[in-house]
């Protein structure tokens, strides 16, 4: 809902429509933005995501593409499960939405009843969807559900529209690395342990997109040199005390039966 705080004087939003662009006014301004973050180990083949609000004029601003990936969103034609309570519905199949990768999501409505939604996984057998408002927990198996982690969290906030959007996401960065025969994708992340705040949890996850590769480096895996196959995923994981700093950080890596070749990555590492 718009605060009326920010609007001082004769000021109102509006929008115009038709042919002749005549103002319309508008009230009970809500947007709604969402991260789908797959942080399970499950590479997630055809998902389908709904989301479902409770007002009639909503408009959805999708990202074409997973983060990672680079995968296609495929818009899917559905109809409402409460048509009363939310008769506006939106569902997009991802035909690849491999572990660690990530679409954004964002809808703006109008008269909306509430600040309530809901949202649905569909086609995943193997996994469940976890809402989460600011960031996703560690990856961890849901207490009852026989999986080897939780499956997606999807991060959710719903705030003032125009006036700035409270929205809190994990600290990442992506790096492609192309060096020594190796090419790969190294996403390095900061996130908050949620039961502890004070406590963060750094993760590294390498995707390799060529050839077998070798990697060497005491922040990535102190028990020395791992290789990850072709097509493979690998991840990482390590508390930290203290608020975590991405620093440049020396990695030796190469193709399998070749020499390493040392380079800089940027990774996130506990000062």
């Amino acid at each position: 809902m718009v605060d009326p705080k920010f609007l001082k004087g004769d000021v109102t939003l509006a929008r115009a429509v038709g042919e002749d662009r005549r103002l319309v006014e508008l009230n009970k301004l809500r947007l709604y933005q969402f991260t789908l973050r797959n942080v399970s180990a499950v590479h997630l083949q055809n998902a389908e995501i709904q989301f479902e609000f409770p007002a009639a004029d909503v408009q959805d601003f999708a990202s074409p593409r997973t983060a990672l990936s680079k995968t296609a969103l495929v818009r899917v034609d559905a109809l409402p499960t409460e048509p009363t309570a939310f008769p506006t519905v939106f569902r997009w199949r991802i035909p690849h939405l491999p572990s660690g990768d990530s679409a954004e999501f964002a809808f703006q409505a109008v008269d909306s009843t509430s600040g309530r939604y809901e949202a649905a996984l569909y086609n995943c057998d193997r996994v469940i969807l976890e809402r989460v408002e600011g960031e996703p927990a560690p990856t961890r198996n849901p207490k009852g559900w026989q999986v080897a982690a939780f499956a997606v969290g999807l991060v959710a906030g719903s705030t003032v529209l125009f006036y700035g959007i409270n929205h809190v996401r994990p600290l990442d960065k992506l790096t492609v690395v192309r060096e020594a025969g190796c090419d790969l994708r190294v996403l390095t992340s900061s996130v908050r342990y949620l039961p502890r705040p004070e406590v963060r949890v750094i993760q590294h996850r390498i995707f390799n997109v060529g050839q077998s590769c070798v990697v060497q480096s005491g922040e990535l895996d102190p028990k020395g040199p791992f290789t990850i196959g072709a097509g493979d995923t690998v991840t990482r994981e390590r508390l930290a005390q203290s608020r975590p700093k991405l620093i440049q950080t020396e990695v030796s890596l190469g193709a399998t039966g070749t020499p390493l070749k040392k380079t800089l990555i940027p990774l996130f590492a506990e000062p």
